[in-house]
């Protein structure tokens, strides 16, 4: 019930508290706590922090209990917004990459570096495709629209894109010399763990879309990465 009492504090002076107003230092400190556990809304744990320490500092100076429940909003709010900053961190480096991994890519096939285009893309992905193919795909697509310029993705990147379950398609806009195309490009997603290696995505396929030709897949079909093999072993049984 409501009402006064009379205690000392460390230094023996006695001194009038009211209940109520130990109550409210100890939902203070309560509310800390909750809003340092609220992980899904930015900011707010650091509030909660905040509180707790403030709370801390109050309890201190009055000499009341409710210090353990005080520590805990503090080291919870400090915690919960390390996590918060790893996780935007992780999702802005993670969209930058996505944004620029067919570029990246694209450009080092096309001025010859068939060992880099490759690389953007997922272990495995590649693996049955002989690079005499992928330096082939090049040679077409400058042939065919000239010079490589440049890609930009247009996809709106939502969420948070290294939670993402399965592959992620965007949509970008590729530019040759000769010719302004769409591609659209499987991503793998990014595990949690890559906040900590900084692993960057990786490319599962790619397809490029001509209006006059159609799709333009790579990693190729099965079916012609084998009559890619054929003809190459053909070729060199004739040289021999």
């Amino acid at each position: 019930m409501p009402g006064d009492f009379i205690c000392s504090d460390t230094f023996k002076n006695p001194r009038r508290v009211r209940f109520e107003e130990t109550a409210k230092r100890s939902l203070r400190g309560v509310l800390a706590v909750v809003l340092s556990l609220l992980a899904v809304v930015p900011v707010v744990p650091l509030m909660g922090a905040c509180l707790g320490w403030a709370e801390r500092g109050r309890i201190k100076r009055e000499n009341n209990g409710g210090a353990a429940v005080a520590w805990a909003a503090v080291a919870l709010g400090l915690l919960v917004t390390a996590g918060q900053a790893a996780t935007l961190w992780g999702g802005l480096r993670s969209r930058a990459d996505t944004q620029s991994l067919v570029e990246r890519a694209l450009s080092e096939g096309q001025h010859g570096d068939v060992a880099g285009f490759t690389a953007a893309f997922a272990p495995g992905a590649t693996d049955d495709v002989d690079p005499r193919l992928t330096a082939s795909f090049h040679k077409m697509l400058e042939h065919r629209y000239g010079k490589f310029v440049g890609a930009s993705c247009d996809a709106p990147l939502a969420g948070v894109p290294f939670l993402d379950k399965g592959q992620s398609r965007y949509g970008y806009t590729v530019k040759f010399a000769d010719a302004t195309l769409r591609l659209q490009a499987a991503v793998n997603p990014s595990a949690v763990s890559d906040l900590w290696t900084a692993s960057p995505r990786r490319l599962e396929s790619l397809v490029i879309v001509d209006p006059e030709v159609g799709e333009i897949p790579f990693p190729p079909p099965a079916s012609a990465t084998r009559r890619a093999a054929a003809s190459a072993t053909a070729g060199v049984d004739t040289d021999h």
